[in-house]
């Protein structure tokens, strides 16, 4: 009984918020039917001055692009441009037949096969101890010279 008594009591709520929209919504009609003429008129014209504004300022914009290409593309610096670009295409075409070079390099050992590889790897191996008894030779000498001429430390 009381879950009954509860549950139309919320009924009867929803009932009312639901009818209590409905009016808000007619009085909304209402309010939008008796000031149309001169809301729509005062937005026609805001619209309108909207749009010229927005029109004004794309061609203040379009104005400005275009001081900006003509500052930036003068005689003078369309002339540099095209000798930049043509020292990049040269570069660009000297790369391309050094890759090429390369490439072709890198092939021819590659065709060698897994042999090459051990001794390209022995080969670099050698030179590192090589580099390392250099380093050692060197440091020898310094520190024998520095024994027979004292003198070259002062």
């Amino acid at each position: 009984m009381i879950n009954n008594l509860q549950q139309e009591y919320h009924n009867h709520v929803m009932s009312y918020v639901k009818k209590s929209g409905e009016a808000l919504k007619m009085f909304e009609d209402v309010i939008q039917s008796k000031a149309t003429a001169k809301e729509k008129e005062k937005h026609l014209e805001r619209v309108t001055y909207l749009q010229a504004t927005s029109t004004n300022l794309q061609m203040m914009i379009d104005n400005l692009e275009m001081k900006i290409y003509s500052n930036t593309y003068t005689k003078e610096t369309v002339s540099a441009l095209k000798v930049i670009h043509q020292l990049l295409n040269e570069e660009k075409t000297r790369l391309t037949q050094t890759k090429s070079k390369l490439r072709y390099s890198l092939d021819s050992y590659e065709s060698l096969g897994e042999e090459f590889t051990k001794h390209v790897q022995l080969y670099d191996d050698l030179r590192s101890m090589l580099d390392a008894y250099k380093w050692a030779v060197k440091g020898m000498d310094e520190h024998r010279d520095n024994m027979l001429h004292p003198e070259r430390d002062i």
